[in-house]
């Protein structure tokens, strides 16, 4: 991921996308389908210069939504408008290629279904590892 100062604006889209695991699919084996089968998938198939899987192990409400992941994305500023850009593809024949391999893999633990993606930017407020 490119680095910015803090306060600055990461170049590109930051995508949010709030992950619900199927009522049908076993915590188990839902975890090793996105984090062991999915994940090399969604790098190839995607422009992502930034990827960022987060597991929710508990609500911090009593009334909050139910959500299993969120994954934050980066992508080119590009692909807001351009799907192309959005796969990284060069044509249509590969564009079609990609989103088929990542729409089977997103199907195979849920995440084809009940799942809310939100655009946003991304700001570094403090750098981590500054010194």
């Amino acid at each position: 991921m490119p680095r910015v100062d803090p306060g600055e604006r990461t170049p590109g889209l930051s995508n949010l996308a709030f992950i619900r695991r199927p009522a049908d699919l076993d915590e188990a084996s839902w975890r090793r389908r996105w984090h062991h089968d999915h994940t090399p998938i969604a790098i190839d198939t995607q422009a992502t210069f930034g990827y960022v899987q987060n597991a929710v192990v508990r609500s911090l409400t009593p009334d909050a939504p139910s959500v299993d992941a969120i994954v934050e994305e980066f992508f080119p500023i590009e692909a807001v408008h351009d799907v192309h850009a959005f796969f990284g593809a060069a044509d249509d024949e590969e564009l079609t290629d990609r989103m088929t391999r990542m729409l089977t893999s997103t199907g195979a633990f849920g995440a084809d279904q009940n799942i809310d993606t939100v655009p946003t930017s991304h700001y570094l407020y403090r750098d981590p590892f500054a010194r």
